[in-house]
């Protein structure tokens, strides 16, 4: 809204996405002409201290994992219209886009998985496990002065710490992550999850570009 687009200085051109935490919109910054993405948490859970905390977790988190293949986060702001994460604006489409359109060859795939890899990578050595790879959070940003493009991991809200036991479990009941990537370490629970769980996603993201499904295929969660 209006309310927000001042506070952030900001002027909403178009929305870019939403998913389970919020929105995300491109924005322009109303002194210097910069654009940026901005995300925003969704209304309705606003009011849940613990997603509140989760989602400026996301923030901090990137800062932390400075690296090419990682989306870069500029700032998190708090106002009492909302909490916001302004962050790069990439250009391009997710690798669940691409493979919707039916991919490319197979060199192709191993380079793009090469770049996923590397922006995790740095997650662990910051002790950080994602917990949430899958082709929506892998982004393919289109390539800049002839280069090839660029790999991004995207959405970092449910990562956690390496030395965090706690149970990866939601106060529903429901364990965070996507079903169809998730590790059986995961699925279960486990309170001793470590970055292994993020090296079998990325097996099955591997998987499903091959081959065109994901490995393990059922009717229900």
């Amino acid at each position: 809204g209006r309310r927000q687009e001042q506070m952030l200085g900001q002027r909403v051109v178009r929305h870019l996405g939403a998913g389970g935490f919020g929105s995300v919109v491109e924005a322009t910054n109303t002194l210097t002409g910069k654009r940026v993405a901005v995300k925003c948490l969704n209304s309705e859970i606003a009011d849940r201290p613990d997603l509140v905390q989760r989602f400026a977790e996301e923030a901090r988190v990137c800062t932390r994992v400075q690296h090419p293949n990682v989306v870069d986060v500029f700032d998190l702001v708090r106002d009492p219209s909302g909490i916001f994460i302004i962050m790069e604006l990439l250009e391009g489409e997710s690798l669940a886009a691409y493979l919707a359109r039916g991919g490319g060859p197979p060199p192709e795939f191993i380079s793009l998985l090469l770049g996923a890899m590397r922006g995790v990578a740095a997650a662990h050595q910051q002790g950080i496990i994602h917990r949430d790879i899958k082709p929506d959070n892998i982004f393919l940003a289109n390539p800049a002065h002839g280069s090839a493009r660029r790999v991004k991991v995207l959405d970092f809200g449910i990562s956690k710490p390496m030395n965090d036991n706690a149970r990866a479990m939601s106060l529903a009941g429901q364990i965070w992550g996507t079903f169809l990537y998730m590790s059986p370490e995961q699925l279960s629970a486990a309170t001793e999850l470590d970055q292994r769980s993020d090296v079998w996603s990325l097996g099955c993201v591997l998987y499903e570009m091959v081959t065109g499904l994901a490995p393990f295929q059922r009717a229900t969660a």
